[in-house]
């Protein structure tokens, strides 16, 4: 058993989640790097059990974190310009437009850090997340230790960071090169919806996700 850890929580009530859906109503948890080293109830803490760091969780939740399986974060952003409207409507003529006119580089990780910042608040600590300039999300989310899957959005007709479908296949192939083997981070490929991709770019999108293995994302029944 470790004695010495990087982190120790003590005096938390915990949620394990394992098969048995255990609770610990007065429990500590031993941290070493990114690793749970070890899992008790205060009965069992001892002074030999020392820690870099020593949270105190008396009165709080500890639990697994939450996993957010649909995101676009950047679009934090565009909240509020268009509700309780038709889909259709809501993004022909007002989401659509305003991503052509507003997504870059610089507005996508203004977005990002602040959707980054209220899923870590929520207690959701990874992501699936389909938009633009996938590459710039990932790095945002490395820096604030947020495990997340990016997946470019796929569309025929052009947007932010792509010309074409092809330009962003080719895309999402570099970021699976990328983030092959990163701890962090994966990459999905995001076909956008079957309305703004035909039948030939998502059989391409089907095999590129099938050839490495990884997850194929895509909007079905939104409404």
């Amino acid at each position: 058993m470790y004695e010495n850890f990087d982190i120790l929580i003590k005096n938390a009530y915990i949620l394990t989640i394992n098969s048995n859906f255990d609770i610990i109503e007065n429990g500590f948890i031993g941290i070493n790097k990114d690793k749970i080293a070890i899992i008790g109830h205060m009965s069992e803490f001892t002074s030999a059990l020392n820690a870099t760091e020593i949270v105190d969780a008396g009165g709080k939740l500890v639990m697994p974190g939450l996993i957010n399986t649909h995101t676009h974060l950047a679009m934090t952003l565009f909240r509020g310009i268009a509700d309780d409207i038709k889909l259709m409507d809501w993004l022909y003529k007002y989401i659509f437009p305003a991503e052509k006119k507003c997504v870059t580089p610089e507005t996508v990780e203004v977005g990002v850090k602040l959707a980054i910042i209220e899923l870590i608040k929520s207690g959701t600590t990874c992501f699936n997340d389909m938009y633009y300039f996938e590459d710039i999300t990932a790095q945002v989310a490395l820096k604030s230790g947020m495990r997340g899957v990016v997946g470019e959005g796929i569309i025929d007709e052009g947007v932010a960071n792509s010309a074409n479908a092809s330009e962003g296949l080719e895309y999402t192939a570099f970021l699976i090169d990328k983030y092959k083997n990163n701890d962090l981070i994966d990459v999905a490929v995001a076909v956008h919806a079957p309305y703004s991709a035909s039948a030939e770019t998502m059989q391409k999108a089907y095999a590129l996700a099938q050839k490495n293995d990884t997850l194929f994302h895509i909007h079905l029944a939104e409404t």
